[in-house]
C-alpha cells in the first residue's frame, strides 16, 4: 500500500499514527518507516537508530516521537535524532508525562527531565529494575509493571505498590474513557492471558479467555 514499501517482506512490531498525520512503523530486522505526505523515510542503524529490532513506539505530549529498540532509546523531533544507549536486557518501556518528564525502563527505572538522568525507586527504597511495561495516565500518574508487582508512580515523587501479580507477564496498560486502567497479562506457567481492571486503583475485575470462549 504505501509506496516503497514490501508489506510482504516486513515483520512489524509496532505501529503509530502521529497527531500530523504521519504514520510510524516499526519491524522487527529493519529499523524504522514514517510515512508522512505520501514521502516513505527509513531509519536503521546505519542512520544513527539505535538499534533495527523495534519494541516500541510512543508519542509525548510536544509531537516528539520515542522509539525503544533491542539496544536504546531514539528521540525524533524535527528529524533530530537523540540516543539513549542502554546496557544489556534492553528497554521494558517508554513513557512521558505533562511536566516533560520521560521514563524508561533498562536495567533501573529511569527519568529523563531537561537533561538529567534520575533512577526512580520503589517504597522499600531499592532501585526499580526488570521494568516490562510503562503508561501514564489521564491524571499524570505512571503506571510501571515490574517483575510480579504493579507499582504506581505520583508527582513524580511518591511510589506506591497497587498490586502483586505473581507468575503474571504484563503485556500492555491502558486506560479507557471512564478512567479505568486495563493490565493485560499472560501467565508465565500456563500461558493463558487474562486481563485485570483497576478503580481508584483497586482491582475491581479479572477476565479469563476461558471467560470469553465459554460464551460462544
Amino acid at each position: 500500500i504505501a509506496p516503497g514499501i514490501d508489506g510482504t517482506k516486513l515483520a512489524v512490531t509496532s505501529l503509530l499514527a502521529g497527531r500530523q498525520g504521519s504514520l510510524w512503523i516499526g519491524t522487527i530486522d529493519q529499523g524504522l518507516f514514517k510515512l508522512a505526505g505520501g514521502r516513505l523515510d527509513h531509519f536503521s542503524r546505519l542512520d544513527g537508530l539505535s538499534g533495527d529490532e523495534v519494541h516500541s513506539i510512543f508519542e509525548d505530549h510536544e509531537g516528539g516521537i520515542w522509539i525503544v529498540t533491542q539496544l536504546g532509546i531514539d528521540y525524533f523531533r524535527d528529524y533530530d535524532v537523540l540516543t539513549l544507549t542502554v546496557s544489556r536486557g534492553g528497554v521494558g518501556g517508554v513513557t512521558a508525562n505533562r511536566q516533560g518528564t520521560v521514563f524508561f525502563g533498562d536495567r533501573a527505572l529511569t527519568a529523563l527531565h531537561n537533561g538529567a538522568l534520575t533512577q526512580i525507586k520503589d517504597p522499600q527504597g531499592h532501585v526499580i529494575d526488570s521494568v516490562e511495561c510503562l503508561f501514564t495516565d489521564s491524571e499524570d500518574r505512571t503506571w510501571i509493571a515490574v517483575g510480579n508487582r504493579l507499582l504506581l508512580l505520583m508527582n513524580e515523587r511518591n511510589i506506591e505498590e497497587i498490586a502483586s501479580l505473581p507468575n503474571e507477564l504484563v503485556i500492555y496498560i491502558t486506560e479507557d474513557r471512564d478512567h479505568d486502567i486495563w493490565v493485560s497479562l499472560q501467565n508465565l506457567k500456563t500461558h493463558v492471558p487474562s486481563l485485570i481492571q483497576l478503580r481508584d486503583r483497586h482491582v475491581v475485575a479479572t477476565y479469563y479467555e476461558t471467560d470469553v470462549v465459554g460464551r460462544q
